[in-house]
């Protein structure tokens, strides 16, 4: 048995995904060190890569699709 980090999925969220969950708003904290002292988004995208298999069982929003592009993206503060 192993847990999700083998796929790339760091933080457990899928299950809050499912859509007849109703779930609106999901806070989490990805506290990877994948980049010097912050995450690459790799987990995220991960995730999305699985729940767009099943797109009428998961809701997911749009990201960037790669690693270079997520870490490029400015953030709004």
């Amino acid at each position: 048995m192993v847990d999700g980090g083998e796929d790339g999925e760091v933080i457990p969220l899928q299950p809050l995904l499912v859509k007849a969950r109703g779930v609106d708003v999901i806070f989490a904290i990805d506290a990877t060190d994948d980049i010097v002292d912050f995450a690459d988004g790799s987990s995220l995208i991960a995730m999305q890569n699985r729940t767009s298999l099943y797109p009428s069982a998961y809701s997911f929003p749009p990201l960037p699709t790669s690693l270079g592009e997520y870490c490029n993206t400015p953030h709004k503060t």
